[in-house]
């Protein structure tokens, strides 16, 4: 195993889906818990006590495509 192999290429760093933002400029990265797309902050979406990429991953997340009728 190469020493070069411990070290993250800058090409790979986790990034915000939305504006961008790497983890080397921000250690608040998180993984969205429906997509698993990665998202900072200021681009997540709060509800429920949990932080989601977007209102439609929240919506889905808790409430689902409804009940399905046999």
């Amino acid at each position: 195993m190469s020493d070069s192999s411990r070290f993250v290429d800058h090409k790979e760093l986790l990034k915000c889906k939305f504006c961008g933002i790497t983890e080397e400029e921000t250690t608040l990265l998180q993984k969205c818990p429906m997509c698993f797309a990665i998202f900072c902050p200021n681009c997540g979406y709060s509800f429920g006590g949990r932080q989601f990429c977007s209102k439609s991953c929240a919506n889905y997340f808790y409430f689902g495509e409804g009940d399905e009728e046999e």
